[in-house]
Formats: structure tokens, C-alpha cells, sequence
């Protein structure tokens, strides 16, 4: 389905506080959006596949993560309403993503495929900047993640995760979290029961 002013707020709020957008580039972003909404534990995204959309959480959340040699799952984000949903080089490059993604609720995704996205950044390059920009934000988060990985203790991890990111805390199991942090379910539990 096409997008109209409406539903495409939350977008552009979110791309307001990176550029200011015009009225034709907010009927540029309607024409190219669609929308989808996803029940609970719905994967939008496979380890392996090559990413062919971008999209933006309107409502609800999603986790990335990805299977090892091994067979074990590592959760390595979290995303919510109004934020960019994407799985940048296999995207950019269209090689195999390394991760899936699949959501932690009810969710609802303005999302546009890659020869839209292309089509758009070709008639406005001013979004080549704000592409930049949210990058380097996700690389951030990246790094958050890493510097959490360091810390020794499973307490003094869990305690400075519940500081960065206390919204994931409400919303998200308590085995994806210990997922994320790399620390046992069973060590979690203790932690947050006060045991460790």
C-alpha cells in the first residue's frame, strides 16, 4: 500500500532531526513507502538471505541476531518505534546478510525496496549525508554492544546494560537479554534476583 502525510509522520520526524524536508521530498517519501504489519515472532529477515528493503519500526520491536558453527544464537540488537530498520552491507553491497531479524512484538514497518531507495538518493543526494549520519549512530550502538562484552562481572554487565538501554529491559525476555550480553540464562536470573 502507498503511503499518505499521515502515516508517514513518525518517518519524517525521524529524518527532521537530520535534514529539514521539503514538501516534495515528504511526496517522495509517500510514493515510495509501504507499509506491513507483523505478528509476534515473525521473521522479516533470514541469516543468509540478501537484504533487498529498508524499513523504519512505526510500532512495535525486532531483534538481530544470528546462528554460530555451533548452533547457538547470538542477539546482537534491539529495535523500536522510530527507528531504522536495516542490515546496512548486505543492503548496500547485496551480499548475504549475517543476521536474521525477527520481531519481539506486534509490529508495524514503513519499509521501501532497494530500487526505490537507489531511484530516491539519486534525485535528492542530500540524503546521502543523512544516510551517513544514521549510520554512524547504528555504529555506535555497535560499539555499545562490544564495550558491554568487556565488562567481567555478569552484574556490573547487566547493571550498565539497564542504564544505556532500560526500555529493553520492560519489553524483552529475559533469555534474549542474557542472549545479547553473552552471560547464561540461569547466571541472569541469579543477577536479577539478587543471588549474584
Amino acid at each position: 500500500m502507498s503511503g499518505n502525510k499521515k502515516n508517514m509522520q513518525p518517518f519524517i520526524d525521524f529524518i527532521s532531526q537530520y535534514t529539514q524536508v521539503t514538501e516534495e521530498e515528504m511526496n517522495a517519501f509517500s510514493k515510495m513507502a509501504h507499509y506491513s504489519s507483523h505478528k509476534k515472532n515473525e521473521v522479516l529477515q533470514k541469516q543468509g538471505e540478501i537484504s533487498r528493503w529498508v524499513g523504519f519500526v512505526v510500532k512495535g520491536g525486532v531483534r538481530s541476531f544470528y546462528w554460530d558453527e555451533n548452533d547457538e544464537e547470538h542477539t546482537v540488537n534491539f529495535s523500536f518505534e522510530n527507528s531504522p530498520l536495516i542490515v546496512i552491507k548486505s543492503f548496500f553491497q547485496q551480499e548475504p546478510t549475517p543476521v536474521s531479524v525477527v520481531t519481539l512484538e506486534p509490529t508495524e514497518l514503513i519499509y521501501t525496496g532497494r530500487t526505490e531507495f537507489v531511484a530516491f538518493l539519486e534525485a535528492y543526494p542530500k540524503y546521502e549525508g543523512v544516510i551517513r549520519k544514521i549510520m554512524s549512530q547504528y555504529m555506535t550502538v555497535g560499539n555499545e554492544h562490544t564495550r558491554l562484552l568487556r565488562i567481567n562481572s555478569a552484574r556490573e554487565r547487566y547493571e550498565e546494560f539497564c542504564k544505556i538501554r532500560p526500555e529493553v529491559i520492560q519489553r524483552v525476555p529475559l533469555k534474549h537479554i542474557a542472549s545479547y550480553l553473552d552471560v547464561a540464562l540461569e547466571t541472569l536470573s541469579r543477577v536479577r534476583a539478587g543471588k549474584l
